[in-house]
């Protein structure tokens, strides 16, 4: 199947080669577009109500930023697609905080 054939998903308007296999997600879409643009290459692969998804490079590693609610019920569904669509390792950008919050495919 070509990415031009790949269906995308419900909510997030994502498709699997959108997303790379570390995603870092944010809550607010003006963090995402800061961080984004701090990365070498990054690019808008999909972007549906609050869901906006960044893809791109970071020092080499391929990485994806997206924008999503910590509610539980919704928080799980997105989790579940990242990791069927092949995400090795996400965290949660805990601004407030400066540091981030994670796991691994794993453990999720």
């Amino acid at each position: 199947m070509t990415e031009s054939q790949e269906k995308v998903t419900g909510i997030m308007k994502l498709k699997p080669s959108n997303v790379a296999p570390h995603v870092v997600v944010v809550g607010d879409p003006a963090r995402a577009r800061y961080l984004a643009s701090l990365m070498d290459t990054s690019e808008l692969v999909a972007e549906n109500r609050e869901y906006v998804t960044y893809t791109g490079t970071y020092k080499g590693t391929r990485g994806t930023l997206f924008v999503g609610s910590n509610l539980a019920r919704s928080a799980k569904i997105i989790y579940d697609h990242f990791c069927s669509y092949g995400c090795k390792s996400w965290c949660w950008w805990w601004w407030r905080f400066h540091g981030i919050r994670g796991a691994d495919s794993s453990t999720i």
